[in-house]
């Protein structure tokens, strides 16, 4: 059930909602690849609001790190969002946000594998197994009873669309989004 909403935001379902609709009243750019996932560069608004979903993450990690270690039956498919580094065609440092799937929590890491196949980091592949610092994340998930808990990133992608891609989102995922 979880994996289908890892599949949906990383891209490796096909038939998704037309986040680029030209018709839209943000400037995101989305970057659309076969059999991975639609890739998002957010304009300064939207850029604003991850930023606070990202703080928000980052401030509830401990108690995301306490349901990761002890969770409940129904409590299924915990990942972690790193932003991995990698060099603009400005020379500037950009980082992608990438899902790391299941994980485990050591000695204040989480090591998990890479959900999706990279835009922009070279070298990096879908189950590569990588580690991100827990002061490091860009943000948490994990389903709760049917009800999504955190992903507070992908509540921002979610927030951005129309009514209609929201309805068509929410027909699609296994789980409700509170």
């Amino acid at each position: 059930m979880f994996r289908r909403i890892i599949d949906f935001f990383t891209g490796r379902r096909k038939s998704l909602p037309d986040y680029a609709n030209p018709g839209r009243d943000n400037e995101d750019v989305v970057v659309s690849r076969d059999g991975n996932p639609d890739y998002y560069r957010l304009d300064e608004d939207g850029s604003t609001t991850m930023e606070a979903a990202i703080e928000r993450a980052i401030a509830e990690i401990d108690t995301f790190i306490e349901v990761l270690q002890h969770p409940r039956i129904s409590q299924q498919g915990f990942s972690v969002k790193k932003p991995f580094p990698y060099t603009m065609e400005s020379g500037d440092t950009g980082y992608e946000h990438i899902w790391l799937n299941d994980i485990v929590y050591r000695d204040g890491t989480f090591i998990g594998s890479v959900g999706n196949d990279p835009v922009d980091v070279q070298g990096l592949r879908l189950n590569d197994e990588a580690s991100v610092e827990k002061t490091e994340i860009s943000d948490w998930m994990y389903v709760d009873d049917g009800v999504l808990v955190g992903g507070y990133t992908l509540r921002v992608l979610r927030d951005r669309m129309s009514a209609m891609e929201r309805m068509e989102l929410d027909e699609m995922l296994p789980f409700r989004v509170e």
